[in-house]
C-alpha cells in the first residue's frame, strides 16, 4: 500500500511538475490541515477537514486561487471564480493580494473579512473579525506575526503590526501596532497585558 502525498516526509516527496502543486502549495496545506486538526495530515484528514470544516474550505480554496492567478488572463478568471466560491460557500472574503502562510486557522469561519493583509503561521482567527484599511483613501493593510490569536468580531484597520504570540480580545478596534506577547482590548484597543 502507498502513501498519499499529503502523508510522505519531505525527503520523500516526488517531483511535482507543474507549479500549480508546487511543494510550498502542499506544505501549506499540511500545516492548515495539522494545526486545524491537531493531527497528522494524511489525506483522510484532509478530506475530513475540507467536507467538514468551513474553514479550512475557506483557506484550501482561497490557497487555489491564489496559485491561479499567475496564469494569465485564463488563471485570474478561474482565481475569481474560486474566490467567489470561497465567499458563497462561508461568508467570509478574503482579498486575492492577502498573503497567507501556511498553519493558519479559522475554527468558526464565518463573516471573515481580510484585506491584502499579511498573516503569518501559527495564527487563530475566529468569527466575524476585519483585517482592512482605515479608510478607502488609506492603503496600508496589517500584518499579523505568528501565533497571534484575533477573537470574534475584532476589527484590526491600517498598517499596524500585531507582534508575535499577541493576542486581540473580542469585538477590540485596533488601530496602533500591538507588542509581541501583548493583549489589546477596547475600542479603541488598548494594551492590558505585556
Amino acid at each position: 500500500m502507498t502513501k498519499s502525498p499529503l502523508c510522505l516526509s519531505e525527503s520523500e516527496q516526488p517531483p511535482l511538475t507543474t507549479d500549480i502543486v508546487r511543494n510550498s502549495f502542499w506544505q501549506e496545506i499540511q500545516a492548515d490541515a495539522e494545526i486545524a486538526s491537531g493531527e497528522s495530515p494524511c489525506l483522510k484528514v484532509v478530506l475530513k477537514l475540507f467536507l467538514f470544516h468551513s474553514g479550512f474550505q475557506l483557506l484550501l480554496l482561497v490557497r487555489i486561487a491564489s496559485r491561479l492567478k499567475q496564469y494569465g488572463y485564463l488563471g485570474k478568471f478561474f482565481s475569481k471564480v474560486f474566490l467567489k466560491l470561497a465567499t458563497d460557500l462561508t461568508g467570509c472574503h478574503i482579498n486575492a493580494e492577502a498573503q497567507l502562510e501556511g498553519g493558519i486557522h479559522f475554527p468558526h469561519a464565518t463573516g471573515i473579512v481580510i484585506g491584502a493583509a499579511i498573516v503569518k503561521k501559527g495564527t487563530s482567527i475566529y468569527q466575524n473579525v476585519s483585517l482592512g484599511r482605515k479608510s478607502i483613501k488609506d492603503k496600508g493593510y496589517p500584518t499579523v506575526c505568528e501565533g497571534c490569536v484575533i477573537y470574534a468580531g475584532a476589527q484590526v484597520l491600517g498598517p499596524v503590526v500585531l507582534g508575535r504570540g499577541a493576542t486581540i480580545g473580542s469585538n477590540a478596534v485596533v488601530l496602533s501596532s500591538v507588542p509581541d506577547y501583548a493583549v489589546a482590548v477596547g475600542i479603541p484597543a488598548r494594551i492590558i497585558l505585556k
